[in-house]
């Protein structure tokens, strides 16, 4: 029972954070332009690049078509007219950057204006100074106060719906921008496990690789556990290093995104080294629900069950204390061993 009350714990902590739906935000088509005023370098791999406005005018492209409101994106060529490109195609808005290298410094200085796309006004407009990014600086964080930028951004809506032109060159943004998954969980409110994977078919499915670990957790006691059990902490020399395939219901771009996901997992002893002579595979299977926080982190809560195959079911429930006559959360027979409820929640973080 005690188990059963920190899951209803976790969840009645949990969903105040996964419900809290976030205000409506209309698609975004987006036009964009880089005006190089002066020449500028970019550090790649410790060299120094020589083409800087390419690779800044790329990973601004790539920056804001991971934004999960942005539909498509163009860029603009030096000689376009940004309004009238904008009016032609039904874009929302114009990010425009001028960057100029700071004399005498290795620091480059970045003029940004986002317009209405429909209107012509000015959203935002800013100038900074920054250091020369690195490629991985671009890639990563460069661009992360602009993107928080354009999120917030509320362009005017359009009078009338103009047609957009089967030769307009935007890009249409894949939904699988973040493929790379990494999470930090805590298992049964107890144990913390960490996985990494990667997302195919548009982020719909993914595979990962992971453990858990019972090295060290927080012990709350269970149904059948000593009354007066006073420690706190617990630590068993016990593995799950696993293998994790699932499948999402809802595309990336959702708030709310619910999944299955199927575990197959191997107990290992550290002490000595061995596999669990009473189960040495298993396997859980959990029905899950994610809630993106920002773009590309999201909070998750899962919920399922445990079954363990060709074990020795009697030891296996003699060791969790359970009866011969069962008890709440466990089935088994003489080769098998079902337990349930299985939870975790935590943060996964897409890359």
């Amino acid at each position: 029972m005690k188990r059963l009350f920190f899951a209803v714990l976790a969840l009645a902590v949990s969903l105040p954070i996964l419900g809290a739906e976030e205000p409506a935000k209309t698609p975004l088509r987006v036009l964009t332009r880089v005006v190089a005023e002066s020449g500028f370098t970019v550090v790649s791999n410790g060299s120094v690049v020589s083409n800087g406005y390419e690779r800044l005018a790329s990973s601004l492209d790539a920056a804001l078509v991971r934004l999960p409101r942005v539909v498509a994106l163009r860029r603009l060529s030096a000689s376009e007219n940004a309004l009238e490109a904008a009016a032609a195609a039904a874009y929302d808005l114009i990010v425009e950057l001028r960057v100029s290298a700071v004399e005498g410094t290795t620091r480059i200085r970045i003029a940004r204006r986002i317009q209405d796309g429909s209107t012509g006004g000015v959203l935002e407009e800013s100038t900074e100074d920054v250091p020369s990014p690195t490629e991985n600086e671009l890639s990563q964080t460069f661009w992360l106060s602009l993107s928080a930028a354009v999120e917030k951004i509320s362009p005017a809506p359009r009078t009338a719906l103009l047609p957009i032109a089967a030769s307009d060159p935007a890009v249409t943004v894949p939904a699988a921008l973040r493929p790379w998954i990494v999470e930090a969980g805590l298992y049964m409110a107890q144990f913390p496990d960490l996985w990494a994977g990667k997302s195919f078919f548009d982020e719909r499915l993914f595979v990962k690789l992971g453990l858990y670990q019972f090295f060290g957790g927080t012990y709350f006691g269970s149904s059948y556990s000593d009354s007066n059990t006073t420690f706190r902490f617990v630590s068993l020399p016990l593995v799950q290093p696993g293998l994790v395939f699932g499948a999402y219901f809802a595309g990336p771009a959702s708030v709310f995104r619910p999944y299955l996901s199927l575990t197959a997992f191997i107990r290992v002893l550290t002490d000595p080294l061995s596999l669990d002579p009473l189960a040495p595979y298993g396997s859980t299977l959990l029905l899950g629900l994610e809630r993106r926080i920002v773009p590309g982190i999201s909070a998750f809560l899962e919920l399922g069950a445990a079954f363990y195959p060709f074990c020795d079911g009697y030891l296996l429930a003699a060791s969790k204390g359970v009866s011969t006559d069962g008890g709440y959360g466990f089935s088994y027979g003489p080769t098998w061993f079902l337990e349930y409820p299985q939870f975790r929640f935590g943060v996964r973080v897409f890359l």
